[in-house]
């Protein structure tokens, strides 16, 4: 089943952009998921997530994230410029279905800070978003309210640490929506 048409999506964004696509997690995957919704669960994971990722992903051609296989989660790649180097940074997040279109959480695994990715996306939202082999320059924005709580519904559909991550922490979670950028219209 796939688990994006639980979700609320119209065609022509992001989404088929990229051919995204996910599933929900099965049952050992659940399992893996509860776990890293806890607090020594992802302090471990944001610790070592991204570089398991990146290794997974070299060996695999591109084509598999460890997250992806053990959790289930669709991981795209977001690469954003720093917002005082202006360096290129790579970062693995987890994307949720909008209206044809993409959105990030920046939940940091529960964490009390942002995640500098988010810092970085908002002096910055002229980004890269890669899912699998596919890699599509997008402009981020942050989600309106009633765009974040729709946002906040899919994610806890396709992993449930979300909703333990916004009950811990006390800061507002950066909730981010990836548009592609369209060429201007030469009429």
């Amino acid at each position: 089943m796939d688990c994006t048409k639980e979700l609320p999506s119209v065609t022509m964004g992001l989404v088929d952009d990229l051919e995204y696509r996910s599933s929900p997690p099965s049952i050992a995957q659940r399992v893996l998921i509860s776990l890293a919704g806890t607090r020594p669960g992802s302090a471990m994971l944001a610790k070592t997530m991204a570089r398991t990722d990146r290794l997974t992903l070299r060996i695999t051609g591109g084509r598999h994230t460890l997250s992806a296989w053990l959790a289930g989660q669709p991981v795209i790649w977001l690469t954003v410029k720093g917002r005082r180097s202006g360096k290129s940074r790579r970062v693995p997040l987890t994307g949720i279905p909008l209206d044809g279109d993409l959105a990030v959480i920046g939940s940091y695994f529960g964490s009390d800070e942002h995640p500098a990715w988010a810092l970085n996306l908002e002096a910055n939202p002229e980004v890269e978003v890669t899912f699998e082999d596919r890699t599509v320059e997008a402009t981020a924005r942050r989600a309106s309210s009633h765009e974040a709580s729709d946002i906040w519904a899919a994610a806890t559909i396709i992993y449930a640490g979300y909703a333990r991550y916004r009950r811990r922490v006390d800061r507002e979670i950066k909730v981010f929506v990836l548009e592609p950028r369209r060429l201007p219209s030469t009429e």
